[in-house]
């Protein structure tokens, strides 16, 4: 066990792969065990066996576990220790904590954006092999696999960056996966509750269950709605913002209405939200903007006349919102055409 620094850890980590510790990577780790570079972090480097158990001493921080370079080494892990990288190019089968325990329920506000999930207390970097890492606890994990891992989530927040190399990843209480791309870059298949996101660019691919957020590169994301009404709630973001969903707000919001709330009073919190600063448009000028943002077009005239024509006869502009979410959820031609984002409705999707 020793000290070292910011300065120290982040050569040592860009040394040993620049596609696996990203700057965001690395940025991640150092956050979380020190605030500065005069700070010591505490450093310790072990080795196990197979079925061995990864223990650190109280106040290790970061942890260099080394496995056998010719097989996949099974072991369990301490689940106090903040950071653990694995090392070996055998693989590692490797579960941190013990039964799943009942994550505390999460907080959010009632705004579109949501809360941002539970912190992140643990990461985790798996080895040149193929890894299976199991989280059994409801702890905020962060993961970076490689090619052929397997994760299976715990009942907590975690987040799955896809660094290198195809994976699975079986999701838990609140998970979501960091992907490399655009979603013009993907092709995305859907099979008994489950989808596998391709990126045609690269090749790799993510099988994926229990899943709802993908992040992508430039604040894109691919979102897996367990319905229609789900996906309409995604489009919300798009109609009314002009952006793509968050994965805090949509889960959010993805409760409220599988707890009954209608999607015209979910658009009406989007409408009455801090982010939402168009209140002055006029009806012709608020119809104008829902057709950019919800389908990426111009309306044509007699769509234009047709929704202003509602507006003038007292209906809600909330109402409005939900029919152009729900008409771009559903990829229904209704004077609409061409359906802007990339929410793709997988039933079974989502379990418990």
């Amino acid at each position: 066990m020793y000290d070292s620094n910011q300065g120290a850890i982040t050569t040592a980590l860009t040394n040993t792969s620049t596609a696996v510790f990203t700057e965001a990577t690395i940025n991640s780790i150092l956050a979380l065990v020190s605030s500065n570079d005069a700070d010591p972090i505490v450093v310790d480097q072990v080795t196990v066996t197979n079925n061995g158990t990864v223990e650190a001493a109280e106040g290790t921080e970061l942890v260099f576990v080394s496995v056998s370079d010719t097989a996949q080494t099974t072991v369990t892990v301490d689940a106090d220790i903040p950071v653990v990288l694995f090392q070996g190019a055998g693989g590692v089968n490797a579960t941190f904590g013990s039964a799943a325990a009942t994550g505390a329920e999460k907080a959010a506000a009632d705004d579109p954006q949501g809360a941002p999930g539970d912190p992140i207390e643990r990461i985790i970097v798996g080895t040149a092999g193929e890894d299976v890492i199991t989280i059994a606890d409801d702890k905020g994990t962060h993961i970076t696999v490689g090619g052929r891992d397997t994760v299976n989530a715990g009942t907590g927040h975690t987040i799955v960056v896809a660094a290198e190399g195809s994976s699975t990843v079986n999701g838990g209480g609140d998970t979501m996966i960091q992907a490399v791309g655009d979603d013009d870059d993907f092709t995305v298949t859907a099979e008994d509750g489950r989808a596998v996101i391709m990126n045609s660019q690269t090749g790799v691919e993510v099988d994926i269950s229990n899943v709802q957020f993908v992040q992508l590169d430039d604040g894109d994301a691919l979102i897996f709605a367990d319905n229609d009404t789900e996906a309409a709630v995604a489009n919300l973001y798009q109609a009314v913002f002009g952006r793509t969903a968050d994965a805090g707000g949509l889960d959010y919001w993805f409760e409220q209405a599988a707890n009954g709330l209608d999607l015209g009073s979910i658009a009406g919190h989007f409408l009455d939200s801090a982010e939402y600063t168009d209140d002055g448009l006029t009806d012709a000028e608020f119809i104008a903007e829902l057709y950019q943002n919800a389908l990426g077009r111009a309306g044509d005239a007699g769509g234009v006349e047709y929704w202003i024509d509602v507006l003038e006869g007292g209906t809600d502009r909330s109402l409005v919102v939900a029919q152009f979410a729900t008409v771009a959820a559903d990829h229904v031609e209704l004077q609409e055409v061409n359906v802007v984002g990339s929410v793709t409705v997988v039933e079974g999707i989502v379990t418990g």
